[in-house]
């Protein structure tokens, strides 16, 4: 049987936690009986983020929606953070998205990805479309740039390597393939300014 994995906190326990999106309402399983939490504890150390109420208000469709993958694609706090805002929407932050709150299918879509690439990648720059889609990009300079929309049906890429374009549209699976194997390496590209 597995033992509730402590998380810090006196008394709580997360081991088997999933969030149901009819209800919002955290489910505990494998022994998890608990829970005592902070409204923005993002995901880190092999540790899910914590919710502090339980109410459908509490997160977002998206993050509801996507709570197993989020957990999978082991996020950052500050990859969570921002994914959080968006999330949230329009005026949950200065500068924040000004469009719909992040759709939770895209949302899914860049954590399938993610969870294909994390281990060569370094972290992109992420925004919101004011559609709800979300937007990924590694940047070194004018002419080594990869941008990657996270729409309803597929990922929409466009990478300059130098002299050379590519673009297309395919499944999170096929760019994140394509990407890892691209000789440019541009999942690694970060500004340095």
């Amino acid at each position: 049987m597995n033992q509730p994995a402590d998380t810090g906190a006196e008394g709580v326990s997360l081991v088997g936690e999933s969030i149901t999106p009819q209800t919002g309402s955290l489910a505990l399983l494998s022994g998890a009986t608990q829970v005592k939490t902070h409204q923005h504890a993002p995901y880190t150390s092999g540790r899910p983020p914590q919710i502090e109420q339980l109410g459908t208000g509490t997160l977002s469709n998206a993050i509801m929606a996507n709570w197993g993958k989020i957990i999978k694609a082991q996020l950052s706090e500050r990859m969570y953070a921002k994914i959080e805002n968006l999330a949230v929407g329009p005026g949950s932050m200065i500068g924040s998205n000004v469009g719909r709150p992040l759709d939770a299918k895209s949302l899914g879509d860049f954590l399938d990805f993610w969870t294909h690439v994390r281990s060569i990648a370094v972290e992109p720059e992420i925004t919101s479309a004011p559609d709800g889609t979300l937007h990924a990009e590694w940047y070194k300079s004018d002419r080594q740039r990869l941008d990657a929309r996270f729409t309803v049906n597929s990922v929409m890429f466009g990478l300059i390597a130098g002299t050379k374009l590519i673009e297309g549209a395919e499944t999170p699976e096929t760019v994140a393939s394509l990407l890892r194997n691209h000789p440019a390496m541009p999942l690694q590209w970060t500004w340095k300014g």
